[in-house]
């Protein structure tokens, strides 16, 4: 099984693919695994979750 923080990496990068409903889902799946709302950002969204796992919080809201 794949954990919920295994998909972020993924989601990130399917926040730039030009089908926008790829995008969209990926941006709202985020936001709902997250609790984060950086809209379609990937360098926002990759900033955030770096930061968080060199601070070991994961997915921890």
């Amino acid at each position: 099984m794949i954990s919920h923080e295994e998909c972020i990496d993924p989601l990130v990068g399917a926040l730039t693919d030009p089908d926008p409903r790829v995008a969209d889902t990926a941006n709202r799946s985020l936001e709902i695994l997250t609790g984060q709302k950086f809209g379609k950002e990937p360098e926002k969204w990759a900033f955030w979750w770096k930061k968080r796992q060199e601070l070991g919080m994961g997915l921890d809201h």
